[in-house]
C-alpha cells in the first residue's frame, strides 16, 4: 500500500473514530467552578462506566444573561466507542447535575453545573426533549474552541462543517473565551 493511500485510510479511520464518539459539554459559574467541573466528570465516569477524555478549561464570558459570573466550560467524550441512547445519555446527565446540587434560577442563569449532550455520534435528532446536535453550539466558542482542541476534524452532522470550519466561519460572533492555564 502506497504512502498516499496509508495517509488518507489514518485520516478516514480519525474521521470515523471522532463521528462516533459523543461529546458532553460541561459549564459552570457558581462556587468552585473548576472543581465542579472536575467531580462532574468523575461522576459522568461512574455514571457511564467508561473513562473520560477531556479538553482543557476554558474561562468564557456568559451569553444570553451577561449579568452573572463567568463562566469555566470544557468539553469531553467518552475514550471508548459508546452505545447508549441518547435518551439515556440526557436522564444520567440531568440526575448529575441534581447530585451535584443544580437548582434551576431561570434559563441561562448562574449555575453550580450544567451538562449538555452537544453531538451523539454522526446523529441528528429531534424530540421534545432532545436535540441533537446541541441547537446553539455553533454560536458560542465555549463549546467549539474545546471541540476544536479535541477533535478538529469532527464534522458537525448538521451543518456538514468540520469544528475547524465553523470557528473559522463564525469567529467574529463568538462572545469572548480563553484557555486557562494549566496548572500540570
Amino acid at each position: 500500500m502506497s504512502l498516499m493511500n496509508l495517509a488518507l485510510r489514518a485520516v478516514l479511520t480519525m474521521d470515523l473514530e471522532y463521528n462516533n464518539r459523543v461529546f458532553i459539554g460541561l459549564g459552570s459559574n457558581l462556587n468552585d467552578s473548576p472543581a465542579q467541573i472536575c467531580q462532574a466528570i468523575r461522576l459522568l465516569e461512574e455514571h457511564f462506566g467508561a473513562k473520560m477524555i477531556a479538553s482543557s478549561l476554558y474561562f468564557s464570558e456568559p451569553v444570553e444573561v451577561r449579568d452573572q459570573p463567568w463562566y469555566y466550560n470544557q468539553v469531553v467524550y467518552f475514550q471508548e466507542l459508546f452505545n447508549e441512547c441518547p435518551s439515556m445519555v440526557l436522564k444520567k446527565l440531568k440526575e448529575i447535575e441534581q447530585i451535584m446540587g443544580r437548582v434551576p434560577i431561570y434559563r441561562y442563569g448562574p449555575r453550580i453545573i450544567d451538562l449538555d449532550l452537544l453531538i451523539y455520534k454522526d446523529w441528528v435528532f429531534e424530540s421534545d426533549s432532545l436535540i441533537i446536535p446541541h441547537p446553539k453550539m455553533n454560536e458560542r466558542l465555549f463549546v467549539i474552541a474545546p471541540l476544536f482542541e479535541l477533535a478538529p476534524e469532527l464534522i458537525h452532522p448538521r451543518c456538514n462543517l468540520s469544528i475547524g470550519a465553523i470557528m473559522k466561519k463564525n469567529s467574529s460572533k463568538f462572545s469572548r473565551c480563553e484557555k486557562v492555564p494549566s496548572t500540570k
